[in-house]
């Protein structure tokens, strides 16, 4: 695997990313001049695949972790406001959610609370809250929207 091709998982990861021409100009940002042809043919030799996630057409990293494939496609929103997190889910995912945070022990959290598909979450300390929030957001392989 070449620089290029690592550039293209990182940016698959980072952000949604519906079409070839989004991935060259992200690639373009990050130091790599390249074109459509060439991506098309990185994407099929890494087994990148698209997938509806969220309503959207995107690009997604092939994975066989059937864990991370529903967290990828459970979460809706995720908000907070001075005190608390609140993350909405397809229904009837937030336990499955909720658990799996709970058993994240990498980010400052004192727990959270389920229904069926709302979780609120209570940070440790507030004064780091929207770092918290980018944490878990990383976590649950939710995508950083581009602007």
């Amino acid at each position: 695997m070449n620089d290029r091709q690592r550039a293209i998982l990182d940016c698959i990861r980072k952000h949604p990313i519906s079409d070839q021409q989004m991935l060259v100009t992200l690639l373009e940002i990050a130091g790599f001049s390249t074109n459509q042809v060439t991506i098309s043919r990185d994407l099929r030799r890494l087994g990148i695949i698209k997938k509806e996630i969220k309503g959207r057409q995107i690009y997604e990293i092939s994975s066989s972790n059937i864990n991370e494939e529903l967290l990828k496609m459970a979460v809706i929103n995720i908000s907070y406001n001075e005190n608390l997190i609140a993350i909405t889910t397809r229904q009837g995912l937030a336990p499955f959610i909720g658990d799996y945070i709970d058993a994240l022990k990498t980010i400052p959290l004192l727990g959270c609370i389920s229904g069926e598909n709302m979780i609120f979450v209570a940070p440790k300390s507030v004064k780091d809250l929207p770092l918290i929030v980018e944490k878990l957001k990383e976590a649950l392989f939710v995508k950083k929207i581009l602007h």
